[in-house]
């Protein structure tokens, strides 16, 4: 029997880069529909949409590299009796969260401090 935690540890580990690459994506789209409209003269708002975009990655990143942890600690409990099966399931999800966890904190780092400018 595998352990169906330790199964949702290893999927909750790799999303995070998912998730990241596909924000990342959208932020560019809009950090660059935000500078045209800078260029033209639009100063009201033009922004909001990369904030909100960015606080949009932080927090489902962080939903699921909290789930991670949560069942990966889990799958390891279970699967410690030797009987339930997975536990290297469970030790890859961590170790990807913990990757993921390292890539958000520098992305969050590098994408505000290219925005140093806006937020002066």
């Amino acid at each position: 029997m595998r352990s169906t935690a330790a199964t949702w540890a290893l999927v909750t580990g790799l999303l995070p880069l998912l998730v990241s690459l596909f924000g990342n994506t959208v932020t560019t789209h809009l950090g660059t529909e935000a500078i045209e409209a800078t260029a033209s003269g639009v100063t009201s708002g033009a922004w909001a949409p990369v904030f909100v975009a960015l606080s949009l990655v932080f927090v489902s990143n962080a939903a699921l590299l909290t789930v991670c942890a949560i069942t990966g600690v889990r799958g390891i409990r279970e699967t410690a009796n030797g009987v339930t099966r997975g536990r290297p399931l469970a030790v890859s999800g961590l170790a990807a969260g913990a990757v993921n966890l390292v890539l958000l904190v520098a992305g969050l780092v590098i994408s505000i401090s290219g925005l140093s400018t806006v937020l002066a």
